[in-house]
């Protein structure tokens, strides 16, 4: 007995077009006795049998998405041992962004590209279609992928101010530089202030200084003892003491006293501003260990 599986063009448009589908398939047999599986038999044909089959159709926002990357695909020109790069890099792998990296300290080809594409070989440079963001501007890279079809980043932060200072420390904890950068609001009035340290304005200084800290790898374990909260309807404060143990170890450093602020922005509860100061507790911190900056 002759076997076949015959699907119509009409059937395939149907599966890909459905957004959760269904089809039964009928297993057909013609006058000569072949057997043919179809989603329907044709008139010289007897139905033999039927059976639904069901299965998960490709999303909308997926088929979207696809008609982006195909329309507007992301190419990032870097170099080794640039941190403008690695903030770059960590953005787009923050929000999940597919995108193709190409080396141009010793490639000339891919240097010609780049000239073409920008009219400099400044780096880091981000090509989006033909929209072209050089160096590190977080916001711009932000509302050229938006231009582009790009759909907006999750944002761990946005619910509540909570959610905002518990993404803060995580983010500290595991070192995770992308993470850290998300929860900080963009533009040049924010503030961070590490211990013994200057004042850091606005988001390239602080990024920058973060990469720096978490570069060796998260703090560790980090307990917020709150000792005061404050919250209006954008604004949101908290005061506390900072314990943090380093990876590792089983002695925690003195506590840091810290102040963090966070501001209602654009649907979402972002970072403002970061205060961390050290106290005195009568005994000496242990010597940290190498890469194990504090903050």
């Amino acid at each position: 007995m002759r076997l076949r599986l015959v699907t119509p063009l009409f059937l395939s448009i149907s599966l890909l077009s459905a957004p959760a589908w269904a089809v039964t398939v009928v297993q057909c047999k013609d006058k000569s006795g072949g057997v043919t599986f179809r989603d329907r038999c044709p008139p010289e044909a007897d139905q033999i049998s039927a059976q639904k089959l069901a299965g998960v159709a490709r999303s909308n926002a997926d088929t979207k998405l696809a008609e982006v990357i195909q329309r507007n695909p992301v190419q990032l020109f870097s170099m080794p041992n640039c941190d403008a790069c690695d903030l770059v890099r960590h953005q787009l792998q923050a929000r999940k962004i597919q995108f193709a990296e190409h080396l141009v300290d010793a490639d000339v080809a891919q240097q010609n590209v780049l000239q073409a594409l920008a009219g400099s070989l400044t780096v880091p440079a981000v090509a989006i279609g033909k929209q072209v963001v050089t160096g590190y501007n977080r916001a711009a890279l932000d509302s050229a992928l938006k231009q582009a079809g790009y759909p907006l980043p999750t944002d761990p932060s946005a619910g509540t101010p909570e959610a905002a200072q518990q993404a803060f420390y995580i983010a500290f904890a595991k070192g995770d530089i992308a993470a850290m950068t998300a929860v900080w609001a963009r533009g040049t009035d924010t503030l961070c202030v590490h211990p013994t340290g200057d004042a850091l304005r606005g988001e390239v200084a602080i990024d920058h200084s973060w990469a720096g800290i978490l570069a060796g790898g998260g703090a560790g374990k980090i307990e917020f003892e709150a000792l005061n909260r404050f919250e209006s309807a954008n604004l949101a404060v908290f005061t506390g003491y900072e314990h943090i143990t380093p990876q590792g170890s089983r002695i925690a450093y003195p506590p840091v006293l810290a102040t963090n602020i966070y501001r209602y922005v654009s649907g979402s509860w972002q970072m403002v501003s970061h205060h961390a100061s050290p106290i005195m507790q009568g005994r000496a911190a242990p010597t940290p260990e190498p890469n194990r900056t504090r903050h």
